[in-house]
Protein backbone atom coordinates (compact mmCIF):
# COMPACT_ATOMS: atom_id res chain seq x y z
CA UNK A 1 0.00 0.00 0.00
CA UNK A 2 2.87 2.48 1.05
CA UNK A 3 4.69 1.49 -2.49
CA UNK A 4 1.44 2.54 -4.16
CA UNK A 5 0.92 5.63 -2.67
CA UNK A 6 4.53 6.88 -3.37
CA UNK A 7 3.80 5.69 -6.85
CA UNK A 8 1.14 7.52 -7.28
CA UNK A 9 2.75 10.56 -5.43
CA UNK A 10 5.39 10.72 -8.21
CA UNK A 11 3.30 9.84 -11.26
CA UNK A 12 1.23 13.18 -9.98
CA UNK A 13 4.44 15.32 -9.51
CA UNK A 14 5.58 14.27 -13.10
CA UNK A 15 2.25 14.79 -14.64
CA UNK A 16 2.50 18.75 -12.50
CA UNK A 17 5.81 19.05 -14.16
CA UNK A 18 5.43 18.43 -17.29
CA UNK A 19 2.04 20.56 -18.02
CA UNK A 20 3.87 23.38 -16.22
CA UNK A 21 5.85 24.23 -19.22
CA UNK A 22 2.40 24.76 -21.22
CA UNK A 23 0.73 26.86 -18.26
CA UNK A 24 1.53 30.50 -17.70
CA UNK A 25 3.39 31.53 -14.81
CA UNK A 26 1.65 33.44 -12.35
CA UNK A 27 4.56 34.78 -10.48
CA UNK A 28 5.27 37.86 -12.73
CA UNK A 29 6.61 35.45 -15.70
CA UNK A 30 3.91 35.70 -18.57
CA UNK A 31 4.25 33.15 -22.17
CA UNK A 32 3.36 34.36 -25.84
CA UNK A 33 1.68 32.23 -28.64
CA UNK A 34 2.30 32.61 -32.10
CA UNK A 35 -1.37 32.33 -33.61
CA UNK A 36 -0.78 34.25 -36.52
CA UNK A 37 -2.26 31.61 -38.65
CA UNK A 38 -5.36 31.07 -36.64
CA UNK A 39 -5.85 35.04 -36.18
CA UNK A 40 -6.22 35.14 -39.85
CA UNK A 41 -3.01 36.91 -40.47
CA UNK A 42 -0.78 35.14 -42.52
CA UNK A 43 0.89 36.81 -45.10
CA UNK A 44 4.61 35.84 -47.20
CA UNK A 45 6.41 38.44 -48.80
CA UNK A 46 7.71 42.09 -48.49
CA UNK A 47 6.51 44.08 -45.54
CA UNK A 48 6.09 48.16 -44.44
CA UNK A 49 5.77 47.84 -41.16
CA UNK A 50 2.11 47.77 -39.32
CA UNK A 51 -0.34 50.61 -37.65
CA UNK A 52 -2.96 49.25 -35.14
CA UNK A 53 -6.07 51.77 -35.07
CA UNK A 54 -10.11 50.55 -34.61
CA UNK A 55 -11.81 51.16 -38.66
CA UNK A 56 -15.51 51.41 -37.10
CA UNK A 57 -14.98 52.92 -33.35
CA UNK A 58 -16.10 49.44 -31.63
CA UNK A 59 -13.10 49.40 -29.18
CA UNK A 60 -11.37 46.37 -30.52
CA UNK A 61 -7.80 46.76 -32.64
CA UNK A 62 -8.12 46.73 -36.33
CA UNK A 63 -4.27 46.80 -38.35
CA UNK A 64 -3.29 48.10 -41.73
CA UNK A 65 -0.25 46.59 -43.40
CA UNK A 66 0.97 48.57 -46.69
CA UNK A 67 3.19 45.88 -47.34
CA UNK A 68 5.55 48.05 -49.46
CA UNK A 69 2.71 47.93 -52.72
CA UNK A 70 5.02 49.43 -54.47
CA UNK A 71 6.52 44.92 -55.10
CA UNK A 72 2.61 44.11 -56.02
CA UNK A 73 2.10 42.20 -52.62
CA UNK A 74 -0.66 44.18 -52.00
CA UNK A 75 -1.81 46.31 -49.15
CA UNK A 76 -4.06 44.38 -46.15
CA UNK A 77 -7.13 46.27 -43.82
CA UNK A 78 -7.91 43.80 -41.13
CA UNK A 79 -10.97 44.04 -39.02
CA UNK A 80 -11.04 42.80 -35.67
CA UNK A 81 -14.07 40.29 -35.44
CA UNK A 82 -13.97 40.16 -31.71
CA UNK A 83 -13.32 36.78 -31.38
CA UNK A 84 -9.33 36.50 -31.86
CA UNK A 85 -9.47 36.41 -35.91
CA UNK A 86 -9.31 38.80 -38.56
CA UNK A 87 -10.94 39.74 -41.98
CA UNK A 88 -9.02 41.28 -44.69
CA UNK A 89 -11.91 44.11 -45.66
CA UNK A 90 -9.49 46.39 -47.77
CA UNK A 91 -11.60 45.85 -50.85
CA UNK A 92 -14.58 46.69 -49.31
CA UNK A 93 -13.43 49.78 -46.93
CA UNK A 94 -11.28 51.33 -49.19
CA UNK A 95 -10.97 49.67 -52.98
CA UNK A 96 -8.98 47.28 -55.07
CA UNK A 97 -6.99 50.54 -56.79
CA UNK A 98 -6.20 52.84 -54.63
CA UNK A 99 -3.62 51.69 -52.73
CA UNK A 100 -1.42 50.22 -55.70
CA UNK A 101 1.58 52.34 -55.13
CA UNK A 102 4.96 52.76 -53.33
CA UNK A 103 3.10 52.81 -49.94
CA UNK A 104 5.43 53.27 -46.71
CA UNK A 105 4.16 54.19 -43.20
CA UNK A 106 0.47 54.78 -42.12
CA UNK A 107 -0.62 55.88 -39.16
CA UNK A 108 -3.89 56.11 -37.46
CA UNK A 109 -5.72 59.69 -36.40
CA UNK A 110 -8.83 61.41 -35.68
CA UNK A 111 -7.63 64.28 -38.01
CA UNK A 112 -11.21 66.22 -38.04
CA UNK A 113 -12.72 65.35 -34.33
CA UNK A 114 -15.22 63.51 -35.70
CA UNK A 115 -15.10 60.60 -33.20
CA UNK A 116 -13.50 58.27 -36.08
CA UNK A 117 -10.15 57.55 -37.36
CA UNK A 118 -8.22 58.58 -40.59
CA UNK A 119 -5.56 57.48 -42.14
CA UNK A 120 -2.42 59.29 -43.76
CA UNK A 121 -0.08 56.87 -45.15
CA UNK A 122 3.37 57.85 -46.78
CA UNK A 123 4.84 56.59 -50.39
CA UNK A 124 8.54 56.37 -51.59
CA UNK A 125 8.07 57.76 -54.96
CA UNK A 126 9.89 54.49 -56.19
CA UNK A 127 13.52 55.28 -54.24
CA UNK A 128 12.72 58.82 -55.43
CA UNK A 129 12.74 58.41 -59.25
CA UNK A 130 8.73 59.34 -59.68
CA UNK A 131 6.09 60.86 -58.35
CA UNK A 132 4.49 59.37 -55.31
CA UNK A 133 2.01 61.48 -53.92
CA UNK A 134 0.76 60.51 -50.24
CA UNK A 135 -2.68 59.18 -49.44
CA UNK A 136 -5.19 60.43 -47.04
CA UNK A 137 -8.00 58.25 -46.44
CA UNK A 138 -11.17 59.83 -44.55
CA UNK A 139 -12.73 57.82 -42.65
CA UNK A 140 -16.50 57.99 -43.73
CA UNK A 141 -17.97 55.54 -41.00
CA UNK A 142 -18.93 53.14 -42.86
CA UNK A 143 -15.97 53.68 -45.77
CA UNK A 144 -12.58 55.21 -46.71
CA UNK A 145 -12.44 57.89 -49.63
CA UNK A 146 -8.44 58.81 -50.82
CA UNK A 147 -9.04 63.03 -49.90
CA UNK A 148 -4.99 63.36 -50.19
CA UNK A 149 -5.75 66.39 -52.58
CA UNK A 150 -8.39 67.51 -51.21
CA UNK A 151 -6.47 68.18 -47.80
CA UNK A 152 -3.08 69.10 -49.43
CA UNK A 153 -1.62 66.31 -48.24
CA UNK A 154 0.15 65.09 -51.42
CA UNK A 155 3.92 66.19 -51.17
CA UNK A 156 4.51 64.50 -54.16
CA UNK A 157 8.60 65.76 -53.88
CA UNK A 158 9.27 63.56 -50.49
CA UNK A 159 10.77 59.81 -50.11
CA UNK A 160 8.28 59.13 -47.09
CA UNK A 161 9.25 57.06 -44.30
CA UNK A 162 6.69 57.83 -41.23
CA UNK A 163 3.64 60.05 -40.45
CA UNK A 164 3.61 61.27 -37.25
CA UNK A 165 0.26 62.70 -36.19
CA UNK A 166 0.50 65.61 -33.39
CA UNK A 167 -0.83 69.04 -31.87
CA UNK A 168 2.14 71.33 -33.10
CA UNK A 169 0.10 74.59 -31.68
CA UNK A 170 -2.43 72.85 -29.48
CA UNK A 171 -5.56 74.45 -30.92
CA UNK A 172 -7.30 70.93 -30.66
CA UNK A 173 -6.57 69.55 -34.35
CA UNK A 174 -4.19 67.38 -35.55
CA UNK A 175 -0.87 68.57 -37.01
CA UNK A 176 1.32 66.19 -39.29
CA UNK A 177 4.93 65.50 -39.35
CA UNK A 178 6.00 63.90 -43.02
CA UNK A 179 9.91 62.06 -42.24
CA UNK A 180 11.31 61.85 -45.84
CA UNK A 181 14.18 61.10 -47.12
CA UNK A 182 15.37 63.75 -49.75
CA UNK A 183 15.24 62.94 -53.49
CA UNK A 184 18.79 63.15 -55.37
CA UNK A 185 19.43 66.70 -55.70
CA UNK A 186 16.73 67.82 -53.62
CA UNK A 187 16.87 68.59 -50.30
CA UNK A 188 13.38 69.36 -49.64
CA UNK A 189 13.16 66.30 -46.46
CA UNK A 190 10.73 66.31 -43.39
CA UNK A 191 8.23 68.73 -43.53
CA UNK A 192 5.79 69.98 -40.87
CA UNK A 193 2.26 70.73 -41.86
CA UNK A 194 0.21 72.53 -39.85
CA UNK A 195 -3.90 71.82 -39.96
CA UNK A 196 -6.26 75.03 -40.54
CA UNK A 197 -9.81 74.77 -42.03
CA UNK A 198 -9.86 71.48 -43.15
CA UNK A 199 -6.79 71.89 -44.95
CA UNK A 200 -3.03 71.60 -44.21
CA UNK A 201 -0.42 74.42 -44.54
CA UNK A 202 3.58 73.50 -45.13
CA UNK A 203 4.75 75.40 -41.91
CA UNK A 204 8.60 74.89 -42.88
CA UNK A 205 11.00 72.37 -44.25
CA UNK A 206 13.29 70.61 -41.49
CA UNK A 207 16.20 69.72 -43.67
CA UNK A 208 18.86 69.19 -41.17
CA UNK A 209 19.57 66.04 -41.80
CA UNK A 210 20.85 64.12 -44.70
CA UNK A 211 18.97 61.00 -44.39
CA UNK A 212 15.89 60.80 -41.46
CA UNK A 213 13.61 57.25 -41.20
CA UNK A 214 12.28 57.69 -37.65
CA UNK A 215 11.00 60.37 -34.97
CA UNK A 216 8.80 60.44 -32.28
CA UNK A 217 6.82 62.82 -29.95
CA UNK A 218 6.92 62.78 -26.31
CA UNK A 219 7.01 65.18 -23.54
CA UNK A 220 10.42 64.30 -22.26
CA UNK A 221 10.91 66.27 -19.17
CA UNK A 222 7.53 66.11 -17.89
CA UNK A 223 7.66 70.20 -18.05
CA UNK A 224 3.99 70.39 -19.68
CA UNK A 225 5.92 70.70 -22.96
CA UNK A 226 5.69 68.19 -25.98
CA UNK A 227 8.92 67.42 -28.16
CA UNK A 228 9.70 66.02 -31.49
CA UNK A 229 12.54 63.62 -31.36
CA UNK A 230 14.47 62.74 -34.09
CA UNK A 231 16.99 59.98 -34.59
CA UNK A 232 19.83 61.00 -36.22
CA UNK A 233 21.57 58.13 -37.70
CA UNK A 234 24.75 59.57 -37.60
CA UNK A 235 27.37 57.70 -40.34
CA UNK A 236 30.75 56.23 -39.55
CA UNK A 237 33.63 57.99 -38.30
CA UNK A 238 31.45 61.05 -36.76
CA UNK A 239 31.24 61.31 -33.22
CA UNK A 240 28.96 63.46 -30.75
CA UNK A 241 30.02 63.85 -26.90
CA UNK A 242 27.57 62.48 -24.28
CA UNK A 243 26.09 65.73 -23.49
CA UNK A 244 24.81 66.39 -26.99
CA UNK A 245 23.40 62.68 -27.56
CA UNK A 246 20.22 64.18 -26.64
CA UNK A 247 20.45 67.92 -28.28
CA UNK A 248 17.99 70.86 -28.69
CA UNK A 249 18.78 72.14 -32.14
CA UNK A 250 15.01 74.36 -32.75
CA UNK A 251 11.80 75.31 -30.15
CA UNK A 252 10.11 71.69 -29.43
CA UNK A 253 12.59 69.91 -31.44
CA UNK A 254 15.47 67.69 -30.57
CA UNK A 255 17.87 65.24 -31.80
CA UNK A 256 19.17 62.38 -30.76
CA UNK A 257 22.68 61.48 -32.39
CA UNK A 258 23.53 57.89 -32.28
CA UNK A 259 25.41 56.07 -34.97
CA UNK A 260 23.21 53.80 -36.88
CA UNK A 261 20.69 54.65 -34.69
CA UNK A 262 17.16 52.45 -36.31
CA UNK A 263 14.68 52.73 -33.77
CA UNK A 264 13.43 54.98 -30.05
CA UNK A 265 11.36 54.93 -27.92
CA UNK A 266 11.07 56.88 -24.61
CA UNK A 267 9.36 55.01 -21.16
CA UNK A 268 10.49 55.18 -17.36
CA UNK A 269 12.23 51.93 -16.83
CA UNK A 270 12.97 52.88 -13.01
CA UNK A 271 9.56 54.28 -11.73
CA UNK A 272 11.63 57.58 -10.68
CA UNK A 273 9.21 59.33 -13.11
CA UNK A 274 11.43 60.60 -15.10
CA UNK A 275 11.38 59.41 -19.08
CA UNK A 276 14.15 57.28 -20.44
CA UNK A 277 15.44 56.69 -23.48
CA UNK A 278 16.26 53.05 -25.58
CA UNK A 279 17.29 53.66 -28.82
CA UNK A 280 18.34 50.42 -31.37
CA UNK A 281 21.15 49.93 -33.36
CA UNK A 282 21.86 47.87 -37.02
CA UNK A 283 24.49 47.26 -39.20
CA UNK A 284 26.55 49.58 -41.69
CA UNK A 285 28.86 48.88 -43.86
CA UNK A 286 31.49 48.41 -41.82
CA UNK A 287 30.17 47.00 -38.78
CA UNK A 288 27.08 44.31 -38.89
CA UNK A 289 26.54 44.79 -34.91
CA UNK A 290 26.60 47.47 -32.73
CA UNK A 291 25.71 48.47 -29.04
CA UNK A 292 22.18 49.46 -28.42
CA UNK A 293 21.89 52.85 -25.76
CA UNK A 294 20.12 52.74 -22.81
CA UNK A 295 19.85 56.20 -21.28
CA UNK A 296 18.33 56.64 -18.17
CA UNK A 297 17.20 60.67 -17.35
CA UNK A 298 18.82 61.05 -13.58
CA UNK A 299 17.59 64.64 -13.05
CA UNK A 300 15.94 67.40 -15.50
CA UNK A 301 17.65 67.01 -18.62
CA UNK A 302 20.32 64.83 -17.87
CA UNK A 303 21.16 61.78 -19.03
CA UNK A 304 23.27 58.84 -18.32
CA UNK A 305 24.45 55.81 -20.49
CA UNK A 306 24.16 52.46 -19.12
CA UNK A 307 24.59 49.16 -19.96
CA UNK A 308 21.11 47.77 -20.98
CA UNK A 309 21.94 43.92 -19.70
CA UNK A 310 24.96 41.59 -17.99
CA UNK A 311 23.31 38.78 -19.39
CA UNK A 312 23.13 39.24 -23.08
CA UNK A 313 25.64 40.32 -25.56
CA UNK A 314 26.43 44.01 -26.04
CA UNK A 315 26.26 44.19 -29.69
CA UNK A 316 23.15 43.79 -31.78
CA UNK A 317 21.92 44.15 -35.08
CA UNK A 318 17.99 45.14 -34.15
CA UNK A 319 16.08 47.80 -36.32
CA UNK A 320 12.81 47.65 -34.13
CA UNK A 321 11.55 47.85 -30.40
CA UNK A 322 8.29 48.19 -28.07
CA UNK A 323 8.39 49.13 -24.32
CA UNK A 324 5.38 47.56 -22.43
CA UNK A 325 4.88 45.46 -19.64
CA UNK A 326 4.58 42.45 -21.05
CA UNK A 327 3.85 40.56 -17.39
CA UNK A 328 1.92 43.40 -15.68
CA UNK A 329 4.48 43.31 -13.11
CA UNK A 330 4.29 47.12 -12.99
CA UNK A 331 7.77 48.08 -14.69
CA UNK A 332 8.20 48.29 -19.04
CA UNK A 333 9.84 45.58 -20.77
CA UNK A 334 11.36 45.46 -23.94
CA UNK A 335 11.66 43.66 -27.11
CA UNK A 336 13.60 44.14 -30.26
CA UNK A 337 13.10 42.77 -33.49
CA UNK A 338 17.00 42.23 -34.97
CA UNK A 339 17.15 41.51 -38.19
CA UNK A 340 19.80 40.04 -41.03
CA UNK A 341 18.82 43.20 -42.94
CA UNK A 342 22.12 44.90 -43.92
CA UNK A 343 24.37 42.23 -42.44
CA UNK A 344 26.79 40.67 -45.00
CA UNK A 345 26.15 37.01 -46.09
CA UNK A 346 29.63 36.01 -45.03
CA UNK A 347 29.27 37.06 -41.25
CA UNK A 348 26.15 35.13 -41.09
CA UNK A 349 25.40 31.29 -41.52
CA UNK A 350 23.22 30.37 -42.91
CA UNK A 351 22.35 33.24 -44.78
CA UNK A 352 19.50 32.91 -45.59
CA UNK A 353 18.97 32.18 -41.71
CA UNK A 354 16.98 35.47 -39.63
CA UNK A 355 18.34 36.60 -36.15
CA UNK A 356 17.04 36.11 -33.07
CA UNK A 357 15.04 38.88 -31.52
CA UNK A 358 15.79 39.65 -27.71
CA UNK A 359 12.60 40.01 -25.02
CA UNK A 360 14.45 42.09 -22.05
CA UNK A 361 12.86 41.78 -18.66
CA UNK A 362 12.40 44.65 -16.53
CA UNK A 363 13.88 43.59 -12.84
CA UNK A 364 12.14 46.51 -11.39
CA UNK A 365 14.61 48.87 -11.12
CA UNK A 366 15.67 49.83 -14.94
CA UNK A 367 18.00 46.85 -15.78
CA UNK A 368 17.19 43.91 -17.18
CA UNK A 369 17.87 40.18 -18.22
CA UNK A 370 17.00 38.74 -21.53
CA UNK A 371 13.27 35.97 -20.73
CA UNK A 372 14.60 32.50 -21.29
CA UNK A 373 13.07 31.64 -24.62
CA UNK A 374 11.83 35.06 -25.62
CA UNK A 375 8.88 33.93 -23.57
CA UNK A 376 7.86 32.03 -26.62
CA UNK A 377 7.65 35.17 -28.50
CA UNK A 378 9.98 33.48 -31.06
CA UNK A 379 11.87 34.45 -34.57
CA UNK A 380 11.04 33.75 -37.68
CA UNK A 381 14.10 32.07 -38.97
CA UNK A 382 13.07 33.08 -43.08
CA UNK A 383 13.14 36.84 -44.18
CA UNK A 384 14.61 39.74 -42.67
CA UNK A 385 13.32 41.26 -39.43
CA UNK A 386 11.80 44.48 -39.75
CA UNK A 387 9.45 45.92 -37.25
CA UNK A 388 7.02 45.43 -34.25
CA UNK A 389 4.33 46.94 -32.77
CA UNK A 390 2.27 46.52 -29.85
CA UNK A 391 -1.98 45.70 -29.34
CA UNK A 392 -3.81 43.91 -26.77
CA UNK A 393 -5.86 42.76 -30.07
CA UNK A 394 -8.55 40.61 -27.66
CA UNK A 395 -8.73 42.76 -24.77
CA UNK A 396 -7.82 40.69 -22.15
CA UNK A 397 -5.48 43.28 -20.84
CA UNK A 398 -2.03 41.39 -21.64
CA UNK A 399 0.11 43.16 -24.83
CA UNK A 400 0.52 41.16 -27.71
CA UNK A 401 3.59 41.47 -30.37
CA UNK A 402 3.14 41.40 -34.34
CA UNK A 403 6.20 41.29 -36.04
CA UNK A 404 7.25 42.02 -39.80
CA UNK A 405 9.70 40.03 -40.87
CA UNK A 406 9.93 41.43 -44.97
CA UNK A 407 12.48 44.04 -44.83
CA UNK A 408 15.46 44.90 -46.52
CA UNK A 409 17.02 45.04 -50.19
CA UNK A 410 19.39 42.33 -49.84
CA UNK A 411 19.37 39.11 -51.97
CA UNK A 412 18.26 37.02 -48.65
CA UNK A 413 15.87 39.14 -47.67
CA UNK A 414 12.68 38.40 -50.54
CA UNK A 415 9.94 38.41 -48.33
CA UNK A 416 9.10 37.14 -45.39
CA UNK A 417 6.36 35.88 -42.71
CA UNK A 418 4.46 38.50 -40.22
CA UNK A 419 3.71 37.07 -36.87
CA UNK A 420 1.15 37.47 -34.15
CA UNK A 421 2.05 36.20 -30.67
CA UNK A 422 -0.54 36.60 -28.37
CA UNK A 423 0.45 36.72 -24.54
CA UNK A 424 -1.21 34.50 -22.71
CA UNK A 425 -1.09 36.06 -19.30
CA UNK A 426 -0.95 35.68 -15.75
CA UNK A 427 -2.44 36.19 -12.95
CA UNK A 428 -1.34 39.99 -12.45
CA UNK A 429 -3.87 42.97 -13.21
CA UNK A 430 -3.92 45.63 -15.31
CA UNK A 431 -6.15 48.48 -16.39
CA UNK A 432 -6.36 50.08 -19.94
CA UNK A 433 -7.29 53.67 -21.03
CA UNK A 434 -8.85 55.30 -23.66
CA UNK A 435 -8.44 59.19 -24.29
CA UNK A 436 -11.10 61.48 -25.60
CA UNK A 437 -10.16 64.74 -25.49
CA UNK A 438 -12.87 67.63 -26.16
CA UNK A 439 -10.97 70.87 -25.62
CA UNK A 440 -7.73 69.17 -26.67
CA UNK A 441 -7.62 66.79 -29.74
CA UNK A 442 -9.82 63.73 -30.13
CA UNK A 443 -6.57 61.52 -30.01
CA UNK A 444 -5.80 63.30 -26.72
CA UNK A 445 -2.14 62.89 -28.38
CA UNK A 446 0.24 64.91 -26.12
CA UNK A 447 -1.22 63.72 -22.99
CA UNK A 448 0.39 61.78 -20.20
CA UNK A 449 -1.46 59.48 -17.46
CA UNK A 450 -0.19 58.63 -13.90
CA UNK A 451 -1.58 55.96 -12.18
CA UNK A 452 -0.83 55.23 -8.44
CA UNK A 453 -1.19 51.49 -6.99
CA UNK A 454 0.04 50.55 -3.74
CA UNK A 455 2.41 53.46 -3.17
CA UNK A 456 4.03 53.16 -6.72
CA UNK A 457 3.14 55.30 -9.69
CA UNK A 458 3.49 54.82 -13.20
CA UNK A 459 3.51 57.33 -16.13
CA UNK A 460 2.26 56.36 -19.65
CA UNK A 461 2.35 59.16 -23.03
CA UNK A 462 -0.06 59.20 -25.58
CA UNK A 463 2.19 59.63 -28.40
CA UNK A 464 0.01 58.22 -31.08
CA UNK A 465 2.36 54.92 -30.85
CA UNK A 466 4.57 56.07 -33.83
CA UNK A 467 7.92 54.52 -34.29
CA UNK A 468 10.20 52.76 -36.83
CA UNK A 469 7.62 51.99 -39.47
CA UNK A 470 4.94 50.86 -37.38
CA UNK A 471 2.56 52.38 -34.99
CA UNK A 472 1.29 50.80 -31.58
CA UNK A 473 -2.30 50.49 -30.66
CA UNK A 474 -2.62 53.93 -28.81
CA UNK A 475 -5.05 52.26 -26.00
CA UNK A 476 -2.84 53.10 -23.02
CA UNK A 477 -1.94 50.26 -20.27
CA UNK A 478 -0.84 49.80 -16.97
CA UNK A 479 0.33 46.37 -15.15
CA UNK A 480 -0.94 46.74 -11.54
CA UNK A 481 0.30 43.54 -10.29
CA UNK A 482 -1.66 41.81 -7.30
CA UNK A 483 -3.41 45.04 -6.94
CA UNK A 484 -7.24 45.13 -7.01
CA UNK A 485 -7.95 48.84 -7.01
CA UNK A 486 -6.34 51.94 -8.29
CA UNK A 487 -5.52 54.71 -5.89
CA UNK A 488 -5.27 56.90 -8.10
CA UNK A 489 -5.37 58.03 -11.56
CA UNK A 490 -4.14 61.52 -13.36
CA UNK A 491 -4.84 62.60 -16.48
CA UNK A 492 -2.64 65.69 -18.09
CA UNK A 493 -3.93 67.22 -21.15
CA UNK A 494 -2.84 69.58 -24.00
CA UNK A 495 -5.07 71.76 -23.11
CA UNK A 496 -3.76 72.27 -19.50
CA UNK A 497 -6.78 70.51 -17.78
CA UNK A 498 -6.12 67.70 -15.22
CA UNK A 499 -8.86 65.48 -14.30
CA UNK A 500 -8.59 63.35 -11.30
CA UNK A 501 -10.12 60.13 -10.15
CA UNK A 502 -10.19 57.89 -7.16
CA UNK A 503 -10.32 53.59 -6.41
CA UNK A 504 -10.93 52.71 -9.25
CA UNK A 505 -11.64 48.85 -10.13
CA UNK A 506 -8.67 46.67 -12.18
CA UNK A 507 -8.96 44.44 -15.24
CA UNK A 508 -11.38 46.83 -17.01
CA UNK A 509 -11.07 49.25 -20.16
CA UNK A 510 -11.86 52.85 -19.00
CA UNK A 511 -12.44 55.32 -21.33
CA UNK A 512 -11.90 59.20 -20.20
CA UNK A 513 -13.36 62.08 -21.45
CA UNK A 514 -11.58 65.62 -20.92
CA UNK A 515 -13.74 67.21 -18.31
CA UNK A 516 -12.88 71.06 -18.09
CA UNK A 517 -11.66 72.10 -14.90
CA UNK A 518 -14.44 73.96 -12.50
CA UNK A 519 -13.69 77.98 -11.76
CA UNK A 520 -16.09 79.83 -9.71
CA UNK A 521 -18.15 82.60 -10.87
CA UNK A 522 -15.20 84.95 -9.03
CA UNK A 523 -12.75 83.10 -11.08
CA UNK A 524 -14.25 83.43 -14.42
CA UNK A 525 -15.06 87.26 -13.68
CA UNK A 526 -11.17 87.77 -12.37
CA UNK A 527 -9.74 86.08 -15.55
CA UNK A 528 -12.01 88.64 -17.32
CA UNK A 529 -15.38 86.71 -18.04
CA UNK A 530 -18.58 89.31 -18.20
CA UNK A 531 -20.82 88.59 -15.24
CA UNK A 532 -23.67 87.46 -17.52
CA UNK A 533 -21.15 85.19 -19.39
CA UNK A 534 -20.29 83.25 -16.32
CA UNK A 535 -20.80 79.30 -16.67
CA UNK A 536 -21.71 76.47 -13.76
CA UNK A 537 -21.43 73.43 -13.21
CA UNK A 538 -23.86 70.81 -14.48
CA UNK A 539 -27.21 71.32 -12.57
CA UNK A 540 -26.53 74.79 -10.85
CA UNK A 541 -28.01 78.09 -12.36
CA UNK A 542 -27.01 81.73 -12.14
CA UNK A 543 -27.99 84.65 -10.34
CA UNK A 544 -26.63 87.87 -9.25
CA UNK A 545 -26.74 89.21 -5.86
CA UNK A 546 -29.38 91.96 -5.68
CA UNK A 547 -26.52 94.15 -3.23
CA UNK A 548 -23.61 94.17 -6.27
CA UNK A 549 -24.63 91.94 -8.93
CA UNK A 550 -22.21 89.72 -8.12
CA UNK A 551 -22.74 86.50 -10.55
CA UNK A 552 -23.55 82.96 -7.81
CA UNK A 553 -23.83 79.60 -9.23
CA UNK A 554 -26.76 77.46 -6.89
CA UNK A 555 -29.31 74.87 -7.59
CA UNK A 556 -32.99 75.70 -8.94
CA UNK A 557 -34.76 75.41 -5.20
CA UNK A 558 -32.01 77.66 -3.95
CA UNK A 559 -32.36 79.97 -6.64
CA UNK A 560 -36.18 80.55 -5.85
CA UNK A 561 -35.94 80.45 -2.39
CA UNK A 562 -33.18 83.15 -2.81
CA UNK A 563 -35.24 85.05 -5.59
CA UNK A 564 -38.38 85.40 -2.69
CA UNK A 565 -36.40 86.74 0.08
CA UNK A 566 -35.35 89.19 -2.53
CA UNK A 567 -31.40 89.01 -1.77
CA UNK A 568 -31.37 87.45 -5.57
CA UNK A 569 -31.71 88.94 -9.12
CA UNK A 570 -32.56 86.49 -12.04
CA UNK A 571 -30.67 88.74 -14.86
CA UNK A 572 -28.43 92.03 -14.78
CA UNK A 573 -28.19 94.74 -17.61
Amino acid sequence: MNYEKSLSFVMIFLFMWFFSFFIPSVDGYTQFEEVTEKAGLEYFGRTYGSSWGDLNSDGWPDLLTTNHGWFGNGTFLYLNNGDGTFSNVKNKMIGKTVLDADLHGAAWGDMDNDGDQDIIILTGAGRGSSNGSNLFLKNNGDVFQEKASDYDLEFSMGRGRMPIWFDENNDGLLDVLFVNWPRSGNRTSTVLLQQSDNSFKNIYDLDWFEKLETATYSNLYNDGNSYILFLNSIPPGVSYPENLIVQKIAEKIYSVNIKNAKDIVVADFNLDLLLDIFVVTGSDAKNPFHEDWLMMQTEYQVFNRQTVSTSSNKSTSCRSIVAGDFDNDMDIDVYLVCSIWGVKKSEVNPRDKNLENILYENLGNGTFNVAPNNWGAKTSTFGAGETASLVDYDNDGFLDIFVSNGGGWSEVAKGGYNQLFRNMGNDNHWIEIDLIGTISNRDAIGSRVYVTVDGITQIREQYGGIHYHAQNHQRLHFGVGNNTIIDNIEVYWPSGEINRYKNIETNQILKIIEKPSYKSPREQVEQGTAPKDVTCRDNFVLIFKATNSKPACVTESTKFRLEDRGWALNTIN
